[in-house]
């Protein structure tokens, strides 16, 4: 009896330091979860303003309907966004995902939560670094071969000092199928990246829902 109820005595500790162990990484991921949907959250707004502007770019340049001024063509390029990549906190969940942690979590219905959370962050990521890639690539080059990047970054201060003259060849913005193909590619790449976006804010909305409970 007495060998029994050492045992029991111990299990109740294991059990209880089970409990506290699940609660720290709960509560760590449930702090990281709430910065990653600010975050997000302002990137979507970054995201639809990229749709917007490349909405505006074919529309008053690519197939403008009558002539295009050098200064409007500087206008809109002034206002069309670069593209980077926002990168998500993910400490705790790689603390759970790749320490062991996930063992500590008892509901079966949290863990495919989690992990559902971590397919979400891998897609969103994958979709910005498609557009980013494009950006960086492809657009900036055509820039690079047009204009200036450095002008356009200077006028959407990106960097500082004055913008001095905008030197750039019009016709290549001006009725252009290939910029106006890359500036397309460019908004369809944002759109999914929105669609992503929009998806990983409704997993953290349950995630976090399921976290709060949990704790």
């Amino acid at each position: 009896m007495g060998i029994l109820l050492a045992f029991g005595i111990d299990a109740a500790w294991d059990a209880r330091g089970d409990r506290e162990r699940e609660a720290v990484y709960l509560a760590a991921l449930q702090a990281e979860v709430t910065t990653n949907r600010e975050r997000f959250e302002d990137h979507l707004g970054y995201l639809r303003a990229i749709l917007r502007a490349d909405e505006r770019a074919l529309q008053n340049i690519v197939f403008a309907e009558g002539p295009v001024t050098s200064d409007e063509v500087l206008a809109v390029l002034l206002r069309l966004p670069g593209s980077f990549l926002e990168l998500p906190e993910r400490a705790a969940l790689s603390d759970i995902l790749s320490s062991g942690g996930i063992a500590f979590i008892q509901d079966p219905a949290l863990r495919r939560l989690i992990a559902s959370y971590a397919d979400a962050l891998d897609r969103q990521v994958a979709a910005q670094a498609t557009m980013v890639e494009l950006w960086r690539g492809r657009i900036s080059e055509y820039f690079e071969a047009h204009g200036s990047v450095y002008d356009i970054a200077e006028g959407n201060g990106w960097v500082t000092g004055g913008l001095g003259d905008f030197d750039f060849d019009i016709e290549a913005f001006v009725g252009s199928r290939e910029f106006g193909n890359l500036v397309a590619h460019r908004s369809i790449l944002a759109g999914l990246a929105v669609d992503e976006t929009e998806e990983l804010l409704g997993t953290m909305d349950e995630l976090s829902k399921a976290l709060e409970e949990a704790l």
